[in-house]
């Protein structure tokens, strides 16, 4: 009876300090947790909240339609880069090149892509948005259009966000093109020089310059 009574009396103590240590395991568990909260909250002593992802860069859209009122003038891109050849109406220079008016949009489209071999040069997405394309299409055609308020009506030039070193690269690989003598002994600068100075105080478009560049070099 004793010994029962002594047995007893070991496993409850033993019960007990399991007990007990699972209420420490807890303890620790929540002061591990709080401490994790309270090194994440800031100096306010709120708790720090995710950055949020950046939101991503609106498109430039054109609404077309004859709810919409025609466009009165074309965009900056077409006077700087096809006026030029095209006429100022998209009317064409009959010693040189047709009227760009009144055939269907992809055609236009698939033109202004892929280029000519005789020295129009292709334009890409980022240098000429099929948003703006469709709207000169619209200014040509007589079709109401509104371009979004996303849009940018610019010449060509070097995107805004183009880092210095890109640009650096750019100016080097350019001057390395300008410099390049080709099986004719010739070179840009045979006659433009070693810097186009020229050029720029003429004030060309980039779409000027590519146009005329194409008359001389391939893309």
């Amino acid at each position: 009876m004793k010994i029962n009574l002594i047995t007893l009396l070991i496993s409850t103590m033993m019960a007990c300090s399991d007990i007990s240590d699972g209420d420490s395991a807890e303890d620790n568990a929540r002061n591990t947790s709080h401490n994790d909260e309270v090194s994440n909250s800031n100096d306010t002593g709120q708790t720090a909240e995710p950055e949020p992802e950046p939101e991503p860069e609106p498109d430039c859209a054109v609404e077309t339609g004859e709810h919409l009122p025609v466009p009165q003038q074309p965009s900056r891109r077409f006077n700087g880069s096809c006026a030029s050849c095209h006429g100022a109406e998209g009317e064409g220079h009959e010693e040189f090149v047709g009227s760009i008016v009144d055939i269907d949009f992809e055609v236009f489209e698939s033109y202004a892509r892929a280029g000519l071999s005789y020295g129009m040069p292709s334009f890409d997405e980022d240098e000429y948005p099929s948003a703006i394309l469709e709207y000169d299409w619209a200014w040509l055609n007589g079709v109401g259009a509104q371009l979004s308020d996303d849009c940018s009506d610019s010449h060509m030039t070097i995107s805004p966000s183009t880092s210095t070193e890109a640009a650096e690269s750019l100016v080097e690989r350019g001057l390395e093109s300008w410099l390049m003598v080709t099986d004719e002994g010739m070179s840009c600068a045979s006659c433009h020089g070693p810097e186009p100075i020229d050029l720029v105080t003429q004030g060309y478009t980039v779409g000027d310059l590519l146009r005329r560049a194409l008359l001389h070099v391939d893309e």
